[in-house]
């Protein structure tokens, strides 16, 4: 057996925040009408940018960054892009490519946004950068493509190009802008021009002899060789529905409320619905409903706590106005210590958690286990209670030693779906150094502990952790995905010991999903602190 000691280690990882959910995938001349100006200026890009990718590159790509805002585009939110050196961007989590063989049918990196994609090199002089502007909710990502080699020439050379792309937030409008430097291009046959999200849906704007759209033919202008005028701006607005109006609130509870209000849009294909946990200072983006909704239950909620809420219908690429309200939920009425095992308050953590989850919370919460815990048997995974907040906290732990919370579940002993401010302290009363509470599974296909659907703010410490899961995709404890809206973020594992059981796992801790920030949402990080490892 091996063991390796990690003393006052931090270990932050970005998990998976949030499922990127399509409602419509439509481009059009009524989704995505086009117009064209001339005498249009670049953004000032002298300070405050960010650079993504350094001059005299040629097939370059840059890594996945923050757009700093919510982007509707084509009926999904977006809160990341990425650039290549080919005069391309891509929404999403997923890294751009370097291809520089453009063509709008192409899916290879869909969502895909193209102010002018071609086989192009950054001068010796240029770079591409970024930086956003204005305030909220009215922010414009600026991505810069600055001094490109227009035609291609090769690396070693300066270019005199120039061109940006800018993505409105709110309105979703997504304009080309074109500085001097744009000339003649027959190189490689010509550059396409516009956006998709597959080979079937797009627009492609033709430069000679307009500019003018195809949403219907993708080879349209794969081809544009004649150069672009400096303050040529071409501009893509969505249409804006109307607002909703008349939000209410009713089943109001300790953990849930239902919204509710009137569809006033005939265009839109969803609703979309923020909340704000601090007063109104800061909104996250909760979920979006199917078109036509006049309702949406929330749910997993904290007891006697206020909750503020923004509405909005949503096109393909608009928001409307905001409707916005405020409800509290209902008192909770637990609190205090409770103790789970036999003859006690609770027979097991199961229904200690589904109480909580029922009654909500009036306080902080202690579960004891006591002598003959469970006095019932568990019903795996246990989930803890998704209803505590920074003040109304779950705090679990045993009274005598010798206690284990094992399961042979080959889902998982404890699932921390949702759950927040939950603590479980592995030392007799939580007092002491010594570790007297096991958390296990027997499974070579279970979990002992997973967390997944926003479960931040947790901790697990001075527990001995076992698992034997011998799949290459999970582990002992794992970090999972997720459907809602902040990531798994601010999870502890403390003074554990993560240990094999009567077989070795293939992995001690399992982080799932992918990297995604949605503006202040999604980083996720889980801490380790004085583990032990024992496998």
């Amino acid at each position: 057996m091996k063991k390796t000691i990690l003393s006052t280690i931090a270990l932050f990882l970005l998990i998976v925040a949030t499922s990127v959910v399509s409602f419509a995938q439509t481009i059009s001349a009524t989704t995505y009408p086009f117009t064209n100006s001339t005498g249009a200026t670049l953004v000032d890009m002298s300070s405050g940018t960010t650079t993504l990718i350094g001059a005299n590159a040629d097939d370059n790509a840059s890594g996945v960054v923050n757009i700093g805002f919510d982007f509707w585009f084509v009926g999904t939110r977006y809160t990341q892009f990425s650039v290549n050196a080919n005069g391309l961007l891509r929404l999403g989590l997923t890294n751009i490519g370097t291809t520089f063989s453009n063509a709008m049918a192409s899916i290879t990196n869909t969502p895909e946004i193209a102010p002018y994609w071609d086989d192009l090199v950054v001068g010796t002089n240029g770079k591409i950068h970024y930086k956003v502007t204005g305030s909220s909710p009215n922010r414009v990502l600026v991505v810069e493509w600055n001094n490109m080699q227009v035609p291609r020439v090769g690396t070693g050379s300066s270019g005199a190009g120039t061109f940006q792309c800018l993505l409105y937030e709110s309105s979703g409008k997504i304009e080309f802008v074109y500085g001097s430097g744009i000339a003649s291009n027959t190189t490689n046959s010509g550059a396409s021009i516009g956006f998709n999200t597959s080979a079937t849906i797009f627009a492609t704007v033709k430069v000679a002899g307009g500019p003018t759209v195809s949403y219907t033919t993708a080879t349209f202008s794969d081809t544009n060789t004649v150069a672009i005028s400096s303050g040529t701006k071409y501009t893509f607005t969505p249409v804006v529905p109307n607002a909703p109006t008349g939000l209410s609130f009713t089943s109001v509870t300790a953990t849930g409320m239902t919204l509710n209000w009137a569809d006033n849009a005939t265009n839109e294909i969803g609703y979309a619905i923020y909340r704000s946990d601090d007063g109104g200072s800061t909104y996250n983006f909760i979920t979006q409903t199917a078109a036509n909704a006049v309702t949406s239950v929330q749910s997993n909620l904290s007891s006697s706590n206020t909750y503020y809420w923004n509405v909005y219908a949503v096109t393909e690429g608009s928001l409307s106005s905001v409707l916005n309200g405020s409800q509290a939920t209902s008192a909770g009425t637990l609190s205090g210590t409770k103790t789970v095992g036999t003859g006690g308050d609770y027979t097991n953590l199961t229904n200690a958690f589904s109480a909580i989850t029922t009654n909500g919370l009036s306080g902080a919460i202690t579960l004891q286990l006591i002598t003959g815990y469970p006095a019932v048997a568990e019903t795996y995974p246990i989930v803890p209670s998704t209803n505590a907040s920074a003040t109304n906290t779950i705090t679990v732990y045993p009274t005598v030693s010798g206690l284990s919370i094992t399961s042979s579940s080959t889902t998982g002993t404890i699932n921390m779906n949702g759950s927040k401010y939950v603590t479980f302290d592995g030392r007799v009363n939580a007092t002491g150094t010594t570790k007297s509470l096991t958390i296990a599974n027997t499974a070579t296909a279970g979990y002992a502990i997973q967390y997944i659907n926003d479960a931040f703010n947790n901790t697990v410490k001075y527990c001995t952790i076992q698992g034997v899961n011998t799949s290459t995709t999970s582990g002992t404890i794992v970090f999972s995905t997720t459907t809602a809206t902040f990531g798994n973020d601010n999870n502890t594992i403390d003074n554990c010991d993560i240990r094999d059981g009567a077989t070795t796992p293939t992995n001690a801790i399992y982080a799932a999903g992918r990297s995604e920030e949605h503006t202040s949402e999604l980083q996720s990080r889980f801490g380790i602190s004085y583990a032990v490892f024992c496998l």
